[in-house]
C-alpha cells in the first residue's frame, strides 16, 4: 500500500506546481531502478491525484496545463467574485462522481471500445476535421484564430518529427505553462467567502462529462478535456461552475477509460496509461489499476476539501516571482530529458503561446499542435 500512499504524495505535490504535468514526474520515475510492479502502481495513483489536485493552481493562479485550460477563466471569475470555495467544491464533487459512475461502466466500456473503435477508424480523419471547424467557428476573433491553429499545428507536426524521446514535454509545456507563467500577473483577489454548495446543479455537467471522457478515449487528438467541454457547450449552455464540473468529470472518466481502452484495444489516450502499458500488462490488472485510481482520486478529493481554507488564501499570493522561477524549471528540464533540442523546442513553443495570449485567442486553439499531426497520421491508413 505503500505505493498508493507515494503516489498520492508525488501526485499531490505536482498537482500544486503550476504547470507540472504529470507525464514529467512519471518520465523521471521511469528512469529509476524501480520494479515495474512496483513503479506501475506509483504511476496510477500518481496520475489520479495529480488531475484533481491541479484544477487549485488553474483556479487559484492562473497557470493551467493542456489538460484544465479552459477551467482558467471560469475558476479565475469565481474566485474574483470571492466564490473560491464553490469552485474547488465543484471540483471535488465533480471528481468523485465521475469516478465512482466512471468505474461502474468500465466493464462495459471494454465492449463499447471494441466494437465501435474499428468502426470509427476510418472516420477519423473527418472527425478531426469537423471539430477542428468547430473550434475555429467557436473563435471570437476567427482570423486570429486560424493563425495560431495553424502556426501551432505546423510546430506540432515539425516536433514530432524530430524523434526526441518526450517530445510532448517541451511543446505542451511551452504552450500553455511556461507562456502563462511569464505572463502572470498578481491581482488583487477578494477575500472569499463561505459558500453553500447544490450538488444537484453540477451533477449534469458530471454526468455529461463522464460520457465525454468515454467518447475522448476513442479519438486521437481531440481528447483534451478542455476540448470536450468546448464541444459540449454547443449542446447545453454551462456556467462557470458548469465548466469546471465538466472539465474535472471529462479528465477523472478519460483516466478510467483509458485503462479500458489500452486493455481492450491498445490504444491509450493519456501519456499516464500509456506509460504504464510499456511497462505492465494493463489487460492482466486492469481491475488492480482501477481501484488504486478510484483510491486516490477519492483521498485526493477528500483531502482537497479539508485543505480548502488554506488553499484558498493561496490566492492573495504574488505568484509572478515565481512563474519566472517555473519557467526557468521547464526550460532545464526540457534540455535535461530531450537535450538542447528540447530546450528549442520549448522556446519555440513558448513563443507561440505568448503571441496567443497577446493577440486575445482561445488557448484552445492551440491544442491543434496534436490535432493536425493526429489527421495527418490517420489519414495514411
Amino acid at each position: 500500500m505503500y505505493e498508493l500512499i507515494l503516489g498520492l504524495a508525488l501526485g499531490f505535490v505536482s498537482g500544486l506546481i503550476p504547470g507540472l504535468h504529470s507525464n514529467t514526474v512519471i518520465s523521471l520515475l521511469s528512469e529509476t531502478a524501480l520494479p515495474p510492479d512496483v513503479l506501475s502502481l506509483i504511476i496510477i495513483s500518481l496520475f489520479s491525484a495529480h488531475i484533481v489536485v491541479s484544477f487549485v493552481p488553474s483556479i487559484f493562479f492562473g497557470v493551467p496545463d493542456e489538460t484544465s485550460v479552459l477551467s482558467v477563466l471560469p475558476g479565475q471569475r469565481m474566485v474574483m467574485k470571492g466564490e473560491g470555495e464553490r469552485a474547488l467544491k465543484t471540483v471535488i464533487f465533480a471528481c468523485i462522481f465521475s469516478a465512482v459512475f466512471a468505474s461502474a461502466l468500465f466493464p462495459v466500456s471494454s465492449e463499447i471500445f471494441t466494437s465501435l473503435y474499428p468502426v470509427l477508424r476510418p472516420m477519423f480523419p473527418y472527425i478531426l476535421i469537423w471539430a477542428s471547424l468547430f473550434l475555429l467557428i467557436k473563435n471570437k476573433k476567427p482570423l486570429s484564430g486560424l493563425a495560431v491553429f495553424l502556426t501551432s499545428g505546423i510546430l506540432g507536426y515539425a516536433v514530432f518529427q524530430l524523434g526526441m524521446p518526450d517530445p510532448f514535454l517541451p511543446l505542451f509545456s511551452g504552450l500553455f505553462a511556461g507562456a502563462a507563467a511569464i505572463r502572470y500577473k498578481k491581482g488583487s483577489a477578494p477575500p472569499q467567502k463561505e459558500s453553500t454548495f447544490c450538488p444537484f446543479e453540477t451533477v449534469k455537467y458530471a454526468f455529461l462529462g463522464v460520457f465525454a471522457g468515454l467518447i475522448s478515449d476513442m479519438l486521437p487528438g481531440i481528447s483534451s478535456p478542455s476540448q470536450m467541454a468546448l464541444f459540449l457547450s454547443f449542446l447545453l449552455p454551462i456556467t462557470s461552475a458548469g465548466y469546471l464540473a465538466t472539465i474535472s468529470a471529462v479528465s477523472i472518466s478519460q483516466a478510467v477509460f483509458s485503462l479500458s481502452s489500452a486493455a481492450s484495444i491498445g490504444k491509450a489516450r493519456t501519456g499516464a496509461v500509456a506509460m504504464l502499458a510499456d511497462i505492465a500488462d494493463i489487460s492482466e490488472n486492469s481491475y488492480l489499476y482501477l481501484g488504486f485510481l478510484l483510491l486516490s482520486v477519492l483521498i485526493s478529493s477528500v483531502l482537497l476539501y479539508f485543505l480548502r481554507k488554506k488553499l484558498m488564501s493561496l490566492a492573495k499570493i504574488d505568484f509572478s516571482y515565481a512563474g519566472k522561477i517555473l519557467f526557468f524549471f521547464l526550460f532545464a528540464l526540457s534540455v535535461l530529458v530531450n537535450g538542447y533540442l528540447g530546450g528549442a523546442v520549448f522556446i519555440a513553443s513558448t513563443a507561440v503561446g505568448l503571441a496567443t495570449l497577446d493577440a486575445g485567442v482561445e488557448r484552445t486553439n492551440l491544442m491543434s499542435a496534436i490535432i493536425v499531426p493526429s489527421i495527418i497520421a490517420t489519414a495514411s491508413f
